[in-house]
C-alpha cells in the first residue's frame, strides 16, 4: 500500500495578519501525491466554534485568497483570529493538515494607503446637473 497523502500548510501558518479584501496566497507543500490531487480549504475560528469554506477542489499548491471572501456567500468572513485547515478534496479528513498557530483578519482602517480617484463624468456632476435642471426650468417661469 503506497503511503497517504499529506498536505503541509506553509502559509498562513500562523502569526500573520492579512487585511479584509487583500490578496493573499494560501500556500501548502504535498508529500507522496501524483500532482493531480485536489484540496479543499477551510477557516475554524480560534474559539472552534465555526468554520467557513473557502475553496473546493483546489488544484496545485497555492491559492490566491481575496481575504474573507466565501464561495457563494455575500458576508465576508468577521474580522478574527483563524486557523487555515487544507485537506485532500473529499472525505478524507484524516488527510488534512492545520495551521500551526492562529493568524488574524482584520478590517483595514484609514491611511492604509492610496485612495483610486473616481473619474467624474459630465454628467455625473452635480453641480452641471444642478445647473442644468434650473436652466431648463427658467423658461417655465419666464414663458408666463
Amino acid at each position: 500500500m503506497p503511503p497517504p497523502i499529506i498536505a503541509i500548510i506553509t502559509s498562513p501558518n500562523g502569526g500573520e495578519q492579512w487585511a479584509k479584501n487583500s490578496t493573499q496566497n494560501i500556500t501548502w507543500q504535498t508529500a507522496n501525491g501524483l500532482g493531480n490531487e485536489t484540496y479543499d480549504l477551510t477557516l475554524r475560528s480560534s474559539d472552534g466554534k465555526t468554520t467557513y469554506p473557502i475553496a473546493s477542489a483546489v488544484n496545485g499548491q497555492s491559492y490566491p485568497w481575496s481575504v474573507g471572501r466565501q464561495p457563494s456567500q455575500l458576508a465576508l468572513v468577521p474580522a478574527g483570529q483563524y486557523y487555515l485547515r487544507v485537506c485532500l478534496s473529499g472525505n478524507n479528513q484524516e488527510r488534512c493538515d492545520e495551521s500551526d498557530r492562529p493568524f488574524t483578519i482584520y478590517t483595514p482602517t484609514g491611511g492604509g494607503g492610496p485612495l483610486k480617484q473616481r473619474e467624474v463624468l459630465p454628467d455625473q456632476d452635480l453641480t452641471a446637473n444642478v445647473f442644468s435642471f434650473f436652466r431648463n426650468l427658467l423658461p417655465v417661469f419666464f414663458d408666463r
